[in-house]
């Protein structure tokens, strides 16, 4: 990302090899992680049912 042909690929693994240690190094909580990576995609890919106006 940001770099030219989209930059250098890194699959899943990444996030949890790299990313979350990096992260947890710069003192971010693993509540905070948890929000990053589980309940924020859970919430925005979470289908949502709406109920019609009568």
């Amino acid at each position: 990302m940001g770099e030219p042909g989209g930059g250098q690929f890194r699959n899943y693994e990444f996030l949890f090899s790299h990313f979350v240690p990096t992260l947890k190094k710069s003192g971010i909580s693993e509540a905070q992680i948890r929000t990053l990576l589980i309940s924020n995609p859970k919430r925005s890919l979470d289908p949502k049912i709406r109920k019609r106006a009568a």
